[in-house]
């Protein structure tokens, strides 16, 4: 496992809470927009786990009745969109973590921060990757349709839409107790970054 990536088993209790959201008939819409149950499970799992860790406030089926815009949390205000991979494969250095580039070009979209993550159902863990700045994200990671994408051993994955790569040495490591720090410092960062380019 790449040194950048956190890795964490989630529990039993974290599964029934997020079950219990994903079957909520607040959230019917949100089940079938989403990638189907499965991939919303995930998505809200990994939401609680990162909640626990940080030690805000876990989210309730109301909050997700209301639709968020790819915006997961505002935390040190800025704004986050926790983008989770669903896989049974031990995660590789040299993996890629991807965004759909629908998503990331939307003019309504308002994201400032990335952050990803892996769950693996099989070994019962959450894998935070690392996160980066939405405007550091270059045109020049951007895929097209129909690209023929390497996967290590396996046949190479052919995108199915326009797809962003950005692969782990473009990622910020997350540490759940700093991470609020971080999102604070943002802004002094960009300044600097701003100065001196």
């Amino acid at each position: 496992m790449d040194s950048l990536c956190k890795q964490y088993r989630y529990t039993t209790e974290q599964k029934r809470y997020a079950w219990a959201i994903v079957q909520a008939e607040k959230i019917a819409g949100m089940r079938e927009n989403s990638g189907g149950e499965k991939q919303v499970f995930a998505g809200v799992l990994a939401e609680i786990v990162m909640c626990d860790l940080m030690g805000i406030e876990r989210k309730t089926a109301e909050d997700y009745a209301v639709a968020d815009n790819g915006i997961d949390f505002i935390i040190g205000g800025k704004k986050i969109d926790l983008k989770i991979l669903l896989s049974s494969a031990s995660w590789k250095p040299y993996y890629s973590n991807n965004i759909i580039a629908q998503q990331l070009d939307f003019a309504m979209n308002q994201t400032e921060i990335y952050l990803f993550a892996v769950i693996n159902p099989t070994l019962g863990t959450i894998q935070f990757n690392g996160w980066i700045k939405k405007i550091d994200i270059k045109q020049s990671w951007k895929h097209r349709k129909g690209t023929s994408r390497p996967r290590g051993k396996s046949e190479p994955l052919i995108l199915l839409m326009d797809t962003y790569e950005i692969y782990q040495d473009h990622l910020k490591a997350f540490n759940p107790l700093v991470f609020a720090s971080d999102m604070e410092m943002f802004d002094l960062t960009m300044a600097k970054e701003r100065l001196y380019n």
